[in-house]
C-alpha cells in the first residue's frame, strides 16, 4: 500500500456529487485523497460532474434489466475528459433509463425483492468491469452500506478477486429499526441484509458509523469495533456579517413526515407577527403535490424550489435564521434516531442563528447540560443561545395483545411489552391533565421536572411537567454557562408567569 495515500475503489449508488446529500457527504470524507487514486463502481443513472475522482464505472438497473434478456453485459466508463465540472447539479440520464430508475426507487417490500432478483440474475460480473478494477488496483474498498443486497455481492466479490479488505461506511441504519419495526417480508430481507454485511466485516478493515448512537449499537450488533466520523461542512465562502442577514429558510428534502413539524413552526412564525420572518422559504426538491398543496402562505410557508452546490452555500451565508427538523412519531424517530443530516454540518459553518425542532423523550436538565458542555468545546458562550420548553408530552402506556407480541416474535420488539404513543400539551393544559386525573405530581431530582404517572382508559399515563420550577432549573444553568440568551417554544403554550421569571436570568 502507498505510503503517501491509498488506492481506493469506492462502491456506492450514487456518485460524487456536489447536490445530493450522499455525494456530498462522500466528497468531504474522501476529500483528502487525490482525484488519480480514486476510483467508483456506482449504480445511479447518474453522470459524473465532479473531478475528485478520475476513475468511473456505472452500471444502472436498465443495464441489468437489458442483460437479463439479452445476455448481453452493458455499461459505462467515464474517465477525466468526459466530466464537466461546470454543470452545478449532477446530471442524469433520460429515457427508459429513467423510468427504471423511478420504478426501481420506489422502496416496498416487492420492488426490494425484483430489483434484488433482478441484480442476480443480471450481468455484471464482466471481463470489463474485473479488467478495470485490476488496471486501478485498489488497496481497500470503501464500501456506502445501502439497503439493497447487489453492492454487498459485488463489494464482497471484488474484495475477494483482487485481495483487498473492505471498508463499510453506515450513513443510515439499515439493520436494527427495520428488523424491529417492518413487516414480515421487510424484516426477512434485512436479516438476510444483516447477514452480507456481517461477511463484509469479516473481510474488513474499519467500520464507519455517522453518529454516536449507531457506532454504540452497531458495535453489538456485529461484534466488531465501529468508529464514528463526523462529517464537516466546508467554511462558507459567502458568509455575510449578521445586520447584512435576513430570512428565515429551510433547505432539504421534506421525506419522512417532516413537513407536519415545519408547518407548525410556520404557523407559530405567522401567529407570533415579527417583522421580516413572516413567512419560511423552503428550498427542496419536493414533487409530491399533496406536499407541496401544503406548503402555502396560510400555513406560513413559501415554497421556492431547487438549489444545488453553491446556490445552496450562498443562501446559507445570507440568512439570519436556518430550520433544522425531524418528525415525530414513532415512525419518523425510529427511521432518523441514527442519522445525522449533511446540513447540520452545513448550517453549523454558515454562520447563521439554527432553530432547530425534534423529538425529545424527556427535557431533561441533564440533556440541556451535556448539550451545552458540547457546544462550548466549539462555539464561544456569547454566540450560543439555548432553547427552552414551553410545552411537554403526555405518554400513554398500553399492553400489546397476544397477536402483536406473536407477530413480533424473533425481533427486538417482542423484547417491550407496552405500546407508547404521546400528544404535546402546552403548560396550563398539561398542569390541568395532572388535576383532572387526580394524581399529584412530585418533583423528580434526576431530570428536574415534576413527574405523575396514573392508570386510566386501560394503560397508564406518564407526564414530566414544564413549569416554573423546570424552566428556572434551566434558567440557571443557561446563566451559569454565561450563554448569549434563550429561545422559547412555543408562544401561546406557556403559563403567563414565566415571562418575569425569565427576564430574571436574561438581560
Amino acid at each position: 500500500m502507498s505510503l503517501e495515500s491509498p488506492r481506493v475503489l469506492v462502491v456506492s449508488h450514487n456518485v460524487f456529487s456536489n447536490s445530493g446529500n450522499m455525494g456530498k457527504t462522500m466528497m468531504r470524507m474522501l476529500g483528502g485523497i487525490p482525484p488519480e487514486r480514486l476510483a467508483q463502481l456506482y449504480f445511479h443513472q447518474e453522470i459524473p460532474t465532479r473531478k475528485c475522482c478520475l476513475h468511473y464505472f456505472r452500471i444502472t438497473d436498465s443495464d441489468i434489466l437489458h442483460s437479463v434478456f439479452t445476455r448481453r453485459a452493458r455499461y459505462k466508463k467515464f474517465e477525466e475528459k468526459d466530466i464537466d465540472e461546470s454543470v452545478m447539479r449532477s446530471r442524469t440520464d433520460t429515457g427508459n433509463l429513467a423510468k427504471v430508475y423511478q420504478f426501481s426507487r420506489r422502496r416496498t417490500p416487492m420492488i426490494y425483492l425484483l430489483r434484488n432478483w433482478m441484480w442476480t440474475l443480471g450481468k455484471w460480473k464482466t471481463k470489463a468491469l474485473r479488467e478495470w478494477t485490476k488496471s486501478f488496483a485498489p488497496d481497500a474498498i470503501f464500501l456506502a452500506a445501502g439497503d439493497y443486497a447487489f453492492p454487498y455481492h459485488i463489494a464482497l466479490y471484488l474484495s475477494k478477486l483482487l485481495d483487498v479488505p473492505i471498508i463499510m461506511w453506515c450513513a443510515d441504519d439499515f439493520f436494527i429499526e427495520p428488523r424491529r419495526n417492518g413487516k414480515l417480508l421487510r424484516r426477512i430481507q434485512c436479516r438476510n441484509l444483516l447477514d452480507l454485511a456481517r461477511k463484509a466485516t469479516e473481510r474488513s478493515k474499519s467500520v464507519i458509523a455517522i453518529s454516536d448512537a449507531m457506532q454504540r449499537d452497531y458495535e453489538q450488533l456485529f461484534g466488531f469495533p465501529v468508529q464514528t466520523v463526523r462529517i464537516s461542512g466546508e467554511e462558507n465562502r459567502f458568509s455575510l456579517p449578521r445586520d447584512q442577514r435576513s430570512g428565515i429558510v429551510y433547505v432539504g428534502n421534506l421525506g419522512i413526515h417532516r413537513i407536519d413539524p415545519l408547518i407548525e413552526l410556520g404557523c407559530a412564525l405567522r401567529k407570533a407577527k415579527i417583522p421580516g420572518f413572516e413567512t419560511i422559504c423552503v428550498y427542496s426538491g419536493e414533487q409530491k403535490p399533496e406536499t407541496l398543496q401544503r406548503i402555502n402562505e396560510e400555513n406560513g410557508l413559501s415554497f421556492c424550489g431547487y438549489l444545488a452546490g453553491e446556490e445552496v452555500e450562498k443562501l446559507l451565508g445570507r440568512s439570519k435564521f436556518l430550520i433544522i427538523i425531524e418528525a415525530f412519531g414513532k415512525e419518523a424517530v425510529c427511521r432518523t434516531r441514527y442519522s445525522l443530516s449533511t446540513k447540520v454540518a452545513e448550517s453549523l459553518r454558515s454562520g447563521a442563528c439554527i432553530l432547530a425542532y425534534g423529538p425529545q423523550d424527556v427535557a431533561s436538565i441533564s440533556y440541556l447540560q451535556d448539550g451545552i458542555e458540547k457546544t462550548l468545546k466549539k462555539v464561544s458562550a456569547d454566540k450560543v443561545i439555548a432553547g427552552i420548553p414551553f410545552f411537554t408530552r403526555l405518554w400513554f402506556e398500553t399492553a400489546k395483545s397476544p397477536e402483536q407480541l406473536s407477530e413480533e416474535a424473533g425481533t427486538e420488539a417482542a423484547s417491550y411489552p407496552n405500546k407508547v404513543s404521546s400528544k404535546a400539551l402546552g403548560m396550563e393544559e398539561a398542569a390541568q391533565s395532572v388535576v383532572n386525573a387526580g394524581a399529584t405530581a412530585q418533583w423528580d431530582e434526576k431530570t428536574q421536572q415534576n413527574y405523575a404517572k396514573w392508570s386510566a382508559d386501560g394503560g397508564t399515563y406518564r407526564i414530566w411537567l414544564e413549569d416554573a420550577q423546570s424552566l428556572e432549573a434551566k434558567l440557571k444553568v443557561i446563566q451559569g454557562s454565561k450563554l448569549a440568551g434563550v429561545a422559547e417554544w412555543s408562544l401561546g403554550r406557556e403559563e403567563s408567569s414565566v415571562w418575569k421569571l425569565i427576564s430574571q436570568y436574561v438581560n
